[in-house]
């Protein structure tokens, strides 16, 4: 298992930290394959930097200055609790997650999509889990919430 597939909640994965830059993220990872930008009707945009062969996604927000505020992960290699997430199915993954003293902050979200797959999510502090017909497909890491209106971001924390 390679040490730099972690997947750290309410962090970021090895080498990438919640609360970087864009500059810092490229910096670790080069030039992503797809860069987009959503404009919504508040003002607010979202910048998004797509690794696509890595299975990782990378999103900015005006809301919180363009910092590094939400990481995607789409591939099943990674490890989280020091275990291998590969085909977990939603009863393992939250068996994973109590062992390690965290609930899901209410009740799964699911829905059925067009091709007839149910897709369920479980939201934890500072990660979300989403399953696909009860497998493990996608992780997404943001920043815990210290209160009801104050994120964490652990790069700004750390002096980035």
């Amino acid at each position: 298992m390679k040490d730099d597939a972690r997947i750290l909640p309410g962090e970021g994965i090895s080498g990438v930290v919640l609360g970087m830059k864009q500059a810092d993220v490229r910096g670790v990872l080069g030039n992503p394959q797809e860069m987009s930008t959503d404009k919504f009707d508040d003002g607010s945009d979202w910048v998004s930097l797509d690794y696509e062969d890595l299975g990782l996604s990378f999103g900015f927000s005006s809301d919180d200055d363009y910092v590094l505020d939400l990481i995607r992960v789409e591939r099943t290699d990674m490890q989280l609790f020091g275990r291998e997430i590969v085909d977990l199915s939603s009863k393992e993954g939250l068996a994973l997650f109590a062992a390690n003293g965290e609930q899901p902050e209410g009740e799964p979200f699911q829905q059925v999509d067009e091709g007839g797959d149910t897709i369920r999510t479980y939201d934890f502090d500072g990660v979300s889990i989403w399953f696909v017909n009860d497998q493990l497909r996608m992780v997404q890491i943001a920043p815990r919430w210290r209160d009801d209106d104050t994120q964490v971001f652990p790069h700004r924390a750390a002096g980035g």
